[in-house]
C-alpha cells in the first residue's frame, strides 16, 4: 500500500516484500535484488538510495533526496533469480509534510497550529496572547459583537448632514422659500404674448396649454372650428378632399351648379387624368358650355404628333414574351415595300456572332450555321473521336463520336 512521502525528503524509506519463487509463499530472505524506480510515470531508472534487507523478507531502499524529488506516484521493481518479481506503488510524493503533526508543513498555517493557542490559529472564544497584528486590523471584515473602547475618531451623535453651498446660519426652510421666489421670478419673465394670453404672477397659478397657437401662427396647435376664413388660396389645384366634394357633386342626378367661362390649366389637367382612367370617376348629366366646347375642340383638332424613334430606341427587350402574334396583324399589312432598298443588303453583310450549339440545348440559326461550316472544313478524326475546330483553326468547337473506327454507320454528339 502506498503511502504519502514530502517531497525531496529523506526521512522515509522504500519498503518492499519478497516471495519465493519456489511456492510464492515464503519469505525470501538474505537475497540482493536489482531495484528500479520510476518517478510519476517517468522511465525506470535505479534509485540513489542504497538496497538492504530488513528481515523476514522485507527490504529497503533508504530515504533519498533525489529519489523523492518529482511529486506524484513512486513506482518500484525488484527482481532476482530465486524470488517472484515484486511490482508496486510503493510512495505517493505530496508537497506536504505527513509527519508534521501541528500543520501538514503548509505554508498557510502558522508552524504551530492550535486553535486558541499563542502563536496558534484564531478562534471565536478565548485566545491565549494571540497577537492581531496591525495589518490584520486594517484589513479586517466582520462583525463586533461589542466594542468597549474605540480610539481615533470622533463619535457622531444624531443626524449631521451638510448643506452644501448653504450660509452659514441659515435653515432648509430658508433654502426652499428662496427656491420658490426664483422659480416665480423666471416665470414672471416669460413673454405672456407666447403663451397664449396666460397670466404669470407671483400670486397666481401659471396653467401653460398642450398646444400654443395665435391668430398668425395656426402650424403651432389646431384651431377645432375656423367661422371666418380669409385670405385663401387662389391659384393651384383643388386638395384630394376637394376634389372628391366636386366629384360627388357632379355624380348627383342633377347638377347643383351651371358653370360658365373656360376651365383653368390646372383644372384642364385634372380633368384630364380623370378621363383618362379605366372607369369614369363621375357622370355628368347637361351640355358642356359653349366656351368648354371649344376648348375640347380645339384639342381634338391638333395635328397628328410625329413620333420618330432613335437609334436603338427598340430592342427584343422592349416587348413582353408573346406580345406580338400572326393574328396582330391583318392580311397584307406588311409588305415588301415597308423595307427599305438597302434593308437586306445590311442583313446579308453584318457578320454573325460565332457560337455553337451544346448538347440538348435550344438551337439558333447563327449557331447551326457555324457547326455545319466548321465540320466541312475543320475536322479531324481519331479512330472514334471527331474534333471540330473553332475559326481559329486551334480551339476545339465540338466533338463527335463515331461508332467505329473501320466501318462506321452513325455519328452522335459528344460535346
Amino acid at each position: 500500500m502506498a503511502y504519502d512521502i514530502l517531497k525531496s525528503s529523506t526521512e522515509s524509506a522504500l519498503l518492499f516484500f519478497l516471495t519465493l519463487a519456489s511456492d510464492h509463499i515464503s519469505p525470501a530472505t538474505g537475497l540482493s535484488p536489482t531495484v528500479t524506480i520510476s518517478k510519476n510515470g517517468g522511465a525506470f531508472g535505479s534509485p540513489s538510495g542504497a538496497v538492504s534487507e530488513i528481515a523476514n523478507g522485507w527490504y529497503k531502499v533508504a530515504g533519498n533526496a533525489t529519489d523523492t524529488g518529482t511529486l506524484g506516484p513512486l513506482a518500484l521493481h525488484a527482481s532476482v533469480s530465486t524470488a517472484d518479481n515484486c511490482d508496486m506503488i510503493v510512495a505517493n510524493i505530496v508537497a506536504f509534510d505527513p509527519q508534521n503533526a501541528n500543520s501538514l508543513g503548509l505554508a498557510v498555517l502558522p508552524a504551530t497550529a492550535i486553535p486558541g493557542a499563542s502563536g496558534g490559529l484564531f478562534i471565536a472564544g478565548t485566545n491565549a496572547a494571540t497577537v492581531i497584528t496591525t495589518s490584520l486590523t486594517t484589513h479586517f471584515v466582520g462583525t463586533v459583537d461589542t466594542l468597549t473602547t474605540y480610539t481615533g475618531n470622533t463619535v457622531q451623535t444624531g443626524d449631521a448632514y451638510a448643506r452644501l453651498g448653504a450660509p452659514a446660519g441659515a435653515s432648509t426652510a430658508a433654502d426652499i422659500a428662496a427656491a420658490k421666489v426664483n422659480l416665480v421670478t423666471l416665470v414672471a419673465g416669460v413673454n405672456v404674448s407666447e403663451i397664449d394670453g396666460q397670466t404669470a404672477s407671483a400670486a397666481g397659478t401659471v396653467t401653460f396649454p398642450g398646444t400654443l397657437a395665435s391668430p398668425t401662427n395656426i402650424t403651432a396647435g389646431t384651431i377645432a372650428t375656423v367661422t371666418n376664413l380669409t385670405n385663401a388660396p387662389t391659384s393651384g389645384d383643388l386638395t384630394a378632399t376637394m376634389k372628391t366634394s366636386v366629384t360627388t357633386a357632379a355624380s348627383a342626378a342633377t347638377p347643383v351648379a351651371t358653370v360658365s367661362g373656360d376651365l383653368s390649366a390646372t383644372m384642364k389637367t385634372s380633368v384630364t387624368t380623370a378621363a383618362s382612367a379605366a372607369t369614369p370617376v363621375a357622370t355628368v348629366s347637361g351640355d358642356l358650355s359653349a366656351t368648354m366646347k371649344t376648348s375640347v375642340t380645339t384639342a381634338a383638332s391638333a395635328a397628328t404628333p410625329a413620333v420618330s424613334v432613335g437609334s436603338g430606341g427598340i430592342t427584343s427587350t422592349s416587348f413582353a414574351s408573346g406580345a406580338i402574334a400572326n393574328a396582330a396583324f391583318a392580311s397584307g399589312a406588311i409588305s415588301g415595300a415597308v423595307f427599305a432598298s438597302d434593308a437586306m443588303t445590311v442583313l446579308a453583310a453584318d457578320a454573325i456572332t460565332e457560337a455553337y450549339p451544346t448538347v440538348g440545348a435550344g438551337l439558333t440559326l447563327a449557331k447551326a450555321l457555324y457547326s455545319l461550316h466548321q465540320q466541312v472544313y475543320q475536322q479531324s478524326i481519331t479512330t472514334t473521336t471527331m474534333t471540330i475546330l473553332k475559326r481559329d483553326q486551334a480551339t476545339t468547337a465540338k466533338t463527335a463520336t463515331i461508332n467505329s473506327a473501320t466501318a462506321p454507320t452513325a455519328i452522335t454528339e459528344a460535346s
